[in-house]
């Protein structure tokens, strides 16, 4: 499996300047374009982490759009030094989701009879350490892990080194992405037409570098020192904790 579906979207910081400063069409365009692709992430949040139906999950997430990012230019307001822009987006959402059901709420005469994303169903993320990973950080490492990953394959085609590319599909991809064994260095070795398994372990090892190395790229793309390039791939580390595989190396 070489891409990983349902992505969520990073959004450079450059952009939202450009929200600001765009009008008219020009700007419609591009709120449009981000709409187009923070929609997915933001209807499952709301199923998954707030319990929602799917259509009462779009409803809402209509009315998020519609009276939070487009007529209170939510985004355009967003400050890079008050948090991450999807941080912002998960909260208003679930603001939003929150006085949804509270109008709704004191709308039903019989309590009983309340819908079954009643306000009661949302306490907020579970704080313990054992608390699942909530979909909406999920979907944004999907996202970044999969942008570093086309970035890398293209750049092995275009470098003439698809073998790299193929020993860190078969080796780190197949077990950290579809939950499969990795194929062993000896199998490598012949694919490959290897003279040794220390030379399996160096392509490898190459293929790692690269593969960091554009991640790193994917993520300064929205955040503007190394200081937070630190602190994003640590919590993309921490998202990950499931199949560190691509993160931390070969898989034992």
């Amino acid at each position: 499996m070489d891409h990983i579906p349902q992505p969520f979207p990073t959004t450079r910081w450059s952009r939202i300047r450009f929200l600001r400063e765009a009008s008219g069409e020009e700007k419609r365009r591009a709120l449009n374009h981000l709409l187009l692709r923070y929609r997915p992430a933001l209807k499952t949040h709301l199923v998954c982490a707030m319990g929602f139906s799917p259509d009462k999950a779009d409803d809402v997430v209509q009315e998020f759009i519609a009276g939070k990012i487009v007529e209170q230019d939510l985004v355009e307001k967003a400050d890079q030094s008050r948090g991450k822009l999807r941080t912002l987006l998960r909260r208003a959402l679930e603001n939003c989701a929150m006085s949804v059901l509270r109008r709704e709420n004191a709308q039903k005469r019989n309590p009983q009879n309340a819908d079954v994303c009643s306000i009661e169903r949302y306490e907020g993320p579970d704080p313990s350490e054992n608390a699942p990973t909530d979909p909406f950080d999920a979907a944004w490492a999907r996202e970044v892990i999969a942008t570093a990953l086309d970035q890398m394959k293209d750049y092995c085609l275009d470098s003439d080194r698809r073998d790299v590319w193929e020993v860190f599909r078969l080796r780190i991809m197949w077990p950290a992405l579809d939950g499969r064994d990795p194929l062993p260095y000896g199998q490598l070795i012949q694919r490959f037409d290897l003279d040794s398994p220390s030379e399996a372990y160096n392509l490898l090892n190459t293929a790692k570098r690269i593969f960091r190395r554009h991640l790193r790229s994917v993520v300064g793309e929205y955040v503007e020192s190394e200081e937070e390039i630190d602190d994003e791939l640590r919590e993309l580390r921490s998202v990950l904790s499931r199949s560190p595989a691509l993160l931390d190396g070969d898989p034992t």
